[in-house]
C-alpha cells in the first residue's frame, strides 16, 4: 500500500506504458538535420518568432480545423489544467507557468464533441518551444525547445530498449518460461542501456530530461549506487531544481545508507507486552525486518508467503521481526493472532510517524530487509517465491 512514492511508481510506468512507444512516431524531428557527436538527430536553427515567457508553446496544426480548443493537462494529476487557447488560421500559442517541467498531455478537444477528443504526450518546460503537427493523427515534429529535444532524443536512445525490457518483464511472468534465457536477454539490455546513460546525461546536462531519466530507469539500477551517483554529479546543477533532480538526489542518497552490505541502522521499540526491543540483539542470525500493518491489504496478502518462509528456515538461523505502522493496537494485535505471526513484534503506533519507519525512509508497505548475522543488509524487498528462492539458496533447501 501505497504512501507517497510519485517517481518510483512514475518510473515503473514508463517502461511499461505508451509514453515511450507514442512518442516514437509523434516525436520526429523535422527535415532538415544536423548530426551531434553523440549521433541524435536536432532541427537547424529556424526563423521561428516565439515571443519570450516562462511557457511558450506554439503549435502549427493545419491539418485541424479552427475553434478547436488545445490545453495542457497533467499525466499525474487528473485535476491540473495548464494554458489553453484554440486553433486559428491552423495555428495557436500556449502560454502561462508550469508547475514542473515533464510529461504533459496535449489535449486537443472540441467542447461540442468531446468523444474525438485526443490527449498527445509531450515533455515541456518553462521555456519557448514549438511543434508542427504533419497531419491529424496528432503526429508532430520538434521546430524548437529544448526538452522537447532532449526527450526526442532519449526516446531514439532509449525506447526500443524500453520496450524491450517491458516485454521480458511481461514474459518471465508465464509458468512455462525459460528463465535461464529472459534474464541473460534481460541483462544484455540492461547493460546496453546503461552504456547509454552516461553519454545521453553528458549531453543533455543542462536539461530536466537528464535527471528524469535517472528517475525512469532507477528501478534497474538501483543495485549500482555508486554509478548512478557519477552519472548525477554529471548533470548542472540547475537542471536538478524540480522534483526529478530531488527525487534521484533522494534515491541515490538512500540507497547509500541502505543499499547492499550497508550495515542496518540499529533501532529499539517496545513489543506488544511494553518491552522494549533492540535489532542488534539478534545479532548471529538472518533476520528479515518486515515494515507493515493491519490495515495494509497488499501487507496481508504477503503475510501467508511470510509464515511458509519462518516456519521453513527458522531452525537454520533465520527469524523475522516485524515493524508494524499500525496506530490501533487491538487491531495490530488481532492482525498477529488472525495472520498466525508467530515471530517478535513491535510498534510505536505512530502511523506515518512510525519512528523506525522514518529512520528506514519508508514510503511504502510492504517493505522488507533481509540481515545477515553481522547485521548487513544483503536482500531487499523480496515477497512470494523471491523470498522463498533467495532464503533458500542464502540457507539451503
Amino acid at each position: 500500500m501505497k504512501r507517497f512514492d510519485r517517481f518510483i511508481l512514475m518510473a515503473a510506468i514508463l517502461l511499461v506504458s505508451g509514453v515511450i512507444n507514442a512518442q516514437k512516431t509523434t516525436g520526429k524531428s523535422p527535415a532538415k538535420q544536423t548530426k551531434t557527436a553523440a549521433g541524435t538527430r536536432q532541427p537547424v536553427k529556424s526563423d521561428l518568432q516565439i515571443p519570450e515567457g516562462p511557457f511558450m508553446l506554439k503549435g502549427f496544426a493545419p491539418a485541424f480545423p479552427d475553434s478547436l480548443m488545445v490545453m495542457v493537462t497533467s499525466k499525474s494529476n487528473a485535476a491540473y489544467k495548464g494554458p489553453a487557447t484554440f486553433i486559428k488560421n491552423g495555428q495557436f500559442l500556449l502560454s502561462g507557468t508550469l508547475p514542473e517541467p515533464g510529461i504533459y498531455n496535449l489535449l486537443l478537444t472540441n467542447p461540442k464533441r468531446q468523444q474525438e477528443s485526443r490527449y498527445i504526450d509531450l515533455f515541456l518546460a518553462n521555456e519557448p518551444s514549438a511543434i508542427r503537427f504533419t497531419g491529424n493523427s496528432g503526429d508532430f515534429e520538434v521546430l524548437e525547445g529544448a526538452s522537447l529535444k532532449a526527450f526526442a532524443g532519449l526516446v531514439k536512445n532509449f525506447g526500443a530498449d524500453f520496450d524491450s525490457l517491458s516485454r521480458l518483464q511481461q514474459m518471465k511472468q508465464a509458468p512455462t518460461a525459460n528463465q535461464d534465457s529472459l534474464n541473460l536477454a534481460w541483462a544484455t539490455i540492461l547493460e546496453r542501456v546503461k552504456s547509454n546513460v552516461p553519454l545521453f546525461v553528458a549531453e543533455h546536462k543542462a536539461s530536466p530530461v537528464a535527471p528524469f531519466l535517472l528517475c525512469t530507469i532507477w528501478p534497474v539500477t538501483s543495485n549500482e549506487v555508486g554509478k548512478v551517483d557519477k552519472w548525477l554529479q554529471i548533470i548542472d546543477s540547475a537542471a536538478l531544481e524540480n522534483d526529478f533532480g530531488a527525487a534521484i538526489k533522494e534515491y541515490v542518497n538512500t540507497e547509500k545508507q541502505f543499499g547492499y552490505g550497508q550495515p542496518a541502522p540499529d533501532f529499539i521499540q517496545n513489543d506488544p507486552n511494553g518491552q522494549p526491543v533492540e535489532l542488534s540483539s539478534f545479532r548471529g542470525k538472518y533476520v528479515l525486518v518486515d515494515f507493515w500493518a493491519s490495515w495494509c491489504g497488499p501487507c496481508r496478502q504477503e503475510n501467508p508467503n511470510l509464515v511458509n518462509a519462518f516456519n521453513k528456515f527458522k531452525s537454520k538461523n533465520f527469524t523475522v521481526l516485524g515493524v508494524s505502522l499500525d496506530k490501533d493496537k487491538p487491531k495490530w494485535l488481532q492482525a498477529i493472532q488472525q495472520d498466525q505471526l508467530t515471530w517478535t513484534h513491535v510498534s510505536d503506533l505512530g502511523f506515518w510517524n512510525n519512528a523506525v519507519a522514518k529512520l528506514y525512509r519508508i514510503q511504502s508497505i510492504p517493505q522488507n530487509f533481509v540481515l545477515d548475522p553481522e547485521g548487513k543488509i544483503i536482500g531487499k524487498n523480496l515477497r512470494g517465491e523471491a523470498l522463498d528462492s533467495f532464503l533458500n539458496q542464502l540457507l539451503g533447501k
